[in-house]
């Protein structure tokens, strides 16, 4: 159960597909949120999912949250490398996400250093399989520029909100 303490006034995620709003929405509720790792209830079965089937809608979704993540984490050189090393032992690996999210901005760049060349590879054999899939990932950011714009404001302020309570300023996300 997620208990909200202030109204909804900046809860409305941009417009985009079903599949990712959960995890966009969390980057506007004020932190810190009460995490209960266990199963509360189960709500639903599914009979029939609203997700889209197109790769390119929910990577793109991916892309930017992990790009958002990047750009307002303080992530020092040891934090990057743990990082990348968790997003390789991901089932599936989140590596070839990680190295789209850091063409999203300039400033991400410098997390380039961490890709190994079997990162480049798979992300290479994942390419060569959906071609323009990987064309509409490169360019996620001129593709959902208010996508991008809302996760940018409201990564940035959970980011500032974990620095002043105390803690370092990487905002703890399920997804990136």
């Amino acid at each position: 159960m997620l208990i909200r303490s202030t109204p909804g006034v900046g809860y409305q995620t941009p417009a985009m597909s079903f599949g990712g709003s959960e995890a966009v929405r969390e980057r506007c509720l004020p932190h810190p949120l009460l995490y209960v790792p266990q199963t509360l209830g189960i709500f639903a079965v599914t009979r029939e999912t609203h997700r889209s089937h197109s790769h390119a809608v929910w990577g793109t979704t991916q892309v930017l949250l992990a790009a958002s993540f990047l750009k307002h984490a303080a992530i020092d050189r040891p934090g990057a490398g743990r990082l990348w090393s968790d997003a390789r032992r991901a089932n599936p690996a989140m590596t070839g996400i990680l190295i789209l999210a850091t063409r999203q901005e300039r400033s991400l760049r410098r997390f380039l250093e961490f890709v190994t060349p079997n990162d480049w590879r798979s992300l290479a054999l994942r390419t060569a399989r959906r071609p323009l899939v990987f064309l509409k990932l490169l360019r996620a950011r001129q593709r959902k520029p208010e996508m991008w714009h809302f996760l940018d404001v409201h990564t940035g302020a959970r980011a500032a909100e974990a620095k002043a309570n105390g803690g370092s300023s990487a905002p703890v996300f399920d997804q990136f």
